[in-house]
């Protein structure tokens, strides 16, 4: 089963609408992601689920991430079984809405784009991030992108805290980027 520990690197885009992505190769899952509230958890790391649904395979991780202040995140991911998961879920967060969404993993070129459209009550809300080794590594955006800002350091953006606030509180923080809409290639 799939593990993981170590440093998360990515760099995130705000898409200010949702891309056409007719003749775009990607691969569409839907995504499923409750924090969990648990008593033994450090002050600053958050515990989520995730069920990550691809064709007909439903795959199950456990996650516990830690905010570092460049802005990195030290992550432990494991893969579980589904019985886990359910027994976990019971440990949701009462204070935090699951986070749905359908992500499609676009490869452009060296890089793996990951393409996050919101569902239900963030429905509309769109961001697109790639993993890296460095957040020096350049990220060209692609044309069919559109208008975007970019919102690697902006923690507003986080899908943790993106659990926690309201749509409108949302919108008026999208709203204030406007201001920093640019277009990729």
């Amino acid at each position: 089963m799939y593990q993981k520990d170590g440093l998360e690197i990515e760099r995130r885009f705000l898409l200010f609408e949702a891309p056409n992505l007719e003749g775009i190769t990607s691969e569409p899952s839907t995504i499923n992601q409750i924090y969990l509230l648990l008593p033994d958890a450090a002050a600053l790391e958050n515990h989520r689920l995730r069920k990550r649904v691809t064709g007909n395979e439903a795959l199950y991780y456990y996650t516990s991430k830690i905010p570092l202040p460049d802005g990195a995140r030290h992550e432990k991911e494991r893969e579980i079984e589904e019985t886990e998961y359910l027994a976990l879920a019971k440990f949701a967060d009462p204070a935090r809405r699951v986070i749905r969404k359908t992500r499609h993993i676009i490869v452009q070129g060296e890089l793996t784009l990951e393409l996050d459209l919101f569902a239900e009550e963030l429905a509309g809300l769109v961001i697109l991030e790639a993993e890296l080794d460095s957040f020096e590594i350049d990220v060209p955006m692609p044309k069919w992108a559109g208008p975007f800002a970019e919102i690697t350091r902006d923690y507003r953006f986080t899908n943790y805290s993106l659990s926690a606030h309201s749509r409108d509180q949302i919108w008026t923080w999208i709203s204030e980027l406007q201001g920093q809409r640019t277009t990729g290639e």
